[in-house]
């Protein structure tokens, strides 16, 4: 892959896990999927059987890896390389990690009232705010990027990279590919275990990310039985 070629990338948020379904925080706390995120990680994986995969990217934490693996296990024969990059993650939430919305407002009403107004310097305590949650996940794009301009050729089509990843990383996508600013209140759904298409391509000249991102396909749920779209992804 050239320097300034494209990398197509199918991105799957993480299924739903315990914590999704009481709305409570999770961020960077490791927390495994229930039993209706493992239906969705099979289902997933069969909605994507057949798909071919020149590499396959998850953020390390467990949520990512269960949902993946039915996936794996499927692709046992493939020599896609599974590789762990941790700028994927979850935004950290600070003080808010482990709270409910209701909890998050009554132990913490200040820091919750300033949290709703999305402002990208201002971090929740002990906390990442979101311009250094983006500039975070920008930087595992642009690792992803440089992985693929290393590899060799292999065809005329773009490479094509399984990632997956959670709700605030698919948000950052979603906002850069349709450029709508980190300030503005989320009108997108973002469904466990959904499956979004997007082309990524360097852009050496961008101000601050250093690619560009185009949508293909945004939130596919057809392959799940019994879509959700719970946890702590922001309003």
């Amino acid at each position: 892959m050239s320097s300034d070629a494209a990398l197509r990338l199918v991105v799957v948020r993480h299924g739903e896990t315990p914590w999704n379904a009481e709305s409570r925080m999770q961020g960077r706390l490791d927390i495994a999927l229930n039993a209706q995120g493992h239906a969705q990680a099979r289902a997933l994986a069969d909605g994507l059987a057949g798909w071919s995969f020149d590499g396959v990217v998850h953020s390390g934490l467990l949520r990512t890896r269960q949902t993946l693996l039915p996936l794996l296990r499927q692709m046992a024969h493939a020599a896609s390389p599974v590789v762990e990059v941790p700028e994927f993650a979850e935004r950290h939430y600070g003080i808010f990690q482990g709270l409910t919305p209701e909890e998050r407002g009554g132990h913490h009403p200040q820091a919750a009232t300033d949290f709703q107004r999305r402002d990208p310097e201002r971090a929740p305590p002990a906390g990442e705010s979101l311009r250094q949650f983006e500039q975070r996940v920008a930087a595992g794009v642009r690792e992803i990027l440089g992985q693929c301009a290393q590899a060799p050729t292999r065809a005329e089509t773009a490479p094509q990279w399984l990632l997956c990843t959670h709700g605030g990383v698919l948000d950052l996508f979603y906002r850069w590919a349709h450029r709508v600013a980190l300030e503005q209140p989320r009108g997108w759904p973002i469904p466990n275990a959904a499956i979004s298409e997007l082309i990524l391509r360097p852009a050496p000249g961008h101000p601050s990310l250093g690619f560009e991102v185009e949508c293909l396909r945004w939130a596919a749920t057809e392959h799940l039985a019994l879509p959700t779209e719970r946890g702590e992804v922001e309003f």
